[in-house]
């Protein structure tokens, strides 16, 4: 038999048929939310951290997925932006765009520590809103005022990455994008990326699926300091930090179907082999027999 986790965007079609089998055999997957820890409904904003303003690459966290599909089709995160449309004149009103990365990776049983091998590893650019404007009787004037009456300074709102990786059932993951002097390539140039969070909501706890530890996070700083180990465990690399109870919980959400499996030999069909299939999913062991001598 085989297992599909290719990334279907980046194939080409061997033929109109074969297309056509592969979408009907996609319709008929479950989907389902493997992970969530989001908060629902969004509030007008949540606790965050700001890459420009703690010499940030990447942040994120350890989790275990609940149910069975592993197939992630989407990741969701919350974020927070602070930047005000004023001191940015020249950008448009509607918002701005930044690529942003999300990686994932497999765990380190020797060195847990560390996160293990790199999963996947996908950049997309993201429409991001601007903040609305400071309301003057708003904490001296700085914050903007929401409908619930409550001040802010920053707007939470949602990014979501499209994906088609297949994944463990535990892993660390880690956001990554750049700002003016800090990330994996610095911009160089001042921008509203420098008031861009990734949203860590206090007291979260995830609803679906496990955080290993909401007082732990994947944390990769310059500084020292921030560090709960004061940098000992080094600097720059993306690694276990401890102590962010009740921040440790990174806000996002992980969506996936059923894990894609085909016949490769008339001898997967038999015995009640043609049931376990879904690309495609066939109605009889002469159904998928057929299909394998067609292959």
């Amino acid at each position: 038999m085989r297992l599909k986790n290719a990334r279907l965007w980046g194939s080409t079609s061997v033929a109109v048929l074969a297309g056509a089998v592969l979408a009907s055999s996609a319709a008929a997957l479950t989907s389902s939310t493997i992970y969530d820890a989001t908060p629902s409904p969004l509030p007008p904003n949540v606790a965050s951290l700001g890459y420009q303003a703690t010499q940030t690459a990447e942040f994120g966290d350890e989790i275990v997925f609940a149910g069975t599909n592993r197939r992630v089709t989407s990741v969701t995160v919350t974020m927070s932006a602070w930047a005000l449309h004023a001191s940015y004149p020249t950008l448009p009103a509607a918002g701005w765009t930044h690529p942003i990365t999300l990686n994932l990776y497999g765990t380190n049983p020797l060195t847990p520590t560390l996160p293990g091998a790199l999963i996947e590893s996908t950049t997309q650019t993201f429409s991001i809103p601007w903040r609305p404007a400071a309301d003057p009787t708003c904490d001296g004037g700085t914050a903007w005022r929401a409908s619930n009456t409550l001040c802010y300074n920053g707007l939470a709102f949602e990014i979501t990455f499209a994906l088609d990786t297949v994944v463990p059932d535990r892993i660390v993951y880690g956001i990554a994008y750049n700002t003016n002097t800090w990330g994996y390539t610095p911009i160089g140039t001042p921008g509203p990326y420098d008031s861009l969070n990734v949203g860590i909501p206090t007291g979260q706890l995830a609803t679906t699926g496990t955080d290993v530890s909401p007082d732990q996070v994947f944390w990769n700083t310059k500084y020292a300091p921030f560090y709960a180990d004061g940098g000992a465990g080094g600097t720059g690399t993306f690694r276990l930090d401890t102590g962010w109870a009740p921040n440790g919980t990174v806000a996002a959400e992980f969506v996936a179907t059923e894990i894609l499996v085909s016949p490769t030999s008339k001898d997967d069909c038999k015995n009640g082999g043609w049931t376990t299939f879904n690309d495609p999913s066939f109605k009889n062991q002469g159904d998928c027999v057929s299909f394998v001598a067609a292959a």
